[in-house]
């Protein structure tokens, strides 16, 4: 009695060997009309990964009351393709920060969510964020880039949070140097400065900032 027919059918990725049998095209060929033989088969995947066209080996068992009246040889291999999982990756932290006249944002990781992960699997991610523009602000847009890495990273078509907000704070900015000048008694309060020794520490280069100064 030979046996044929036995499909192997195609999986999503979820980290393991198993793969799904159809025997609904099985094929008993030198079975005799009105004998009993059945058969239950279950698959194994040569590894856990995603591909196409995967080599399955099956395992049969066959019973049934004419069991015995039979050799039996039956399909012992298969192909079948394993797909990829989805993965949703969220909870992406961007950190404020002080003014530093550039657009990068620190992203904290440390609650990142990875929603259709295998348990086990490593899928890593780094991300970095960019201001919509360097100015202080409440609030600001910042934009994600992600890239993933990991032993298993190939096994998941991942999406991820590419958007989130985060404040500029204003930096100090302490002006000194500024001297008042001597003058003689002309009746008045008004004092003349020398702003030519002025000093601005905390100023990012390459950003303008001006002032006038009073005195009485």
């Amino acid at each position: 009695l030979s046996i044929t027919g036995i499909t192997a059918v195609d999986k999503v990725y979820d980290g393991g060997l198993a793969a799904p049998v159809d025997l609904s095209s099985v094929i008993k060929a030198g079975l005799v009309s009105g004998d009993v033989v059945t058969l239950s088969s279950t698959g194994s995947f040569s590894d856990k990964h995603v591909g196409e066209g995967k080599t399955v080996a099956f395992s049969n068992v066959f019973a049934g009351s004419e069991v015995g009246n039979y050799t039996i040889t039956g399909q012992t291999t298969g192909t079948a393709s394993i797909t990829r999982k989805n993965l949703s990756i969220s909870g992406l932290k961007a950190l404020d920060k002080e003014y530093d006249g550039g657009l990068s944002a620190s992203v904290d990781l440390s609650s990142a969510v990875k929603d259709g992960l295998v348990e086990g699997d490593e899928v890593k991610i780094a991300s970095t964020g960019i201001f919509s523009d360097p100015m202080a602000g409440q609030g600001k847009a910042i934009a994600l880039t992600n890239e993933y890495s990991g032993a298993d990273v190939s096994n998941y078509d991942i999406s991820s949070q590419s958007a989130g907000v985060a404040s500029i704070i204003r930096k100090v900015l302490l002006i000194s140097g500024i001297q008042a000048l001597d003058k003689d008694y002309d009746g008045g309060d008004a004092v003349e400065l020398d702003l030519s020794d002025s000093l601005m520490t905390g100023l990012i280069p390459g950003d303008a900032v001006s002032f006038v100064s009073t005195a009485k």
